[in-house]
């Protein structure tokens, strides 16, 4: 039983080398049979020769219609987004179902989750933007 055991052992390498032997023959026979029927090639982004440095893996540059382009080296490759696309922040918006109470000093912050009503408080000088926004719009509220 030892013996079987030990040759099995040793034989796992050969047997998970020769698996991946064929999968590599076939993906460069696809990728050679891809070029020979003309089919438009899949590029690599590339940072341009001319390309300004602005960080340590980033990369700014203006093309001709006036768009700056902001090239990144990450591990999976070399990313390039328009300037204004990355600087956009979503808005924050209410979150939904978040309600504020006032409790004198505090503010009572209730929002449903998926194991119930989340229930908090909060002193009104030590609020999160969150609860914040919260809390003023729940003030706008009364006030109409």
């Amino acid at each position: 039983m030892k013996k079987f055991l030990l040759l099995t052992i040793a034989a796992l390498p050969l047997v998970c080398s020769a698996e991946q032997a064929p999968a590599q023959k076939k993906a460069a026979k696809t990728t050679v049979a891809a070029a020979k029927k003309g089919s438009p090639a899949v590029q690599q982004a590339s940072i341009p020769a001319d390309a300004v440095k602005v960080g340590e893996n980033s990369y700014s540059k203006t093309d001709a219609q006036g768009k700056t382009w902001i090239y990144t080296k990450t591990p999976f490759g070399i990313t390039k987004i328009e300037q204004g696309a990355a600087n956009q922040a979503p808005a924050a918006a209410q979150p939904s179902g978040l309600t504020a109470v006032d409790a004198g000093e505090n503010v009572r912050f209730s929002k449903p989750s998926p194991f119930g009503v989340q229930t908090w408080t909060r002193n009104k000088n030590e609020l999160t933007e969150e609860e914040r926004a919260a809390w003023d719009h729940q003030k706008q509220a009364q006030a109409k």
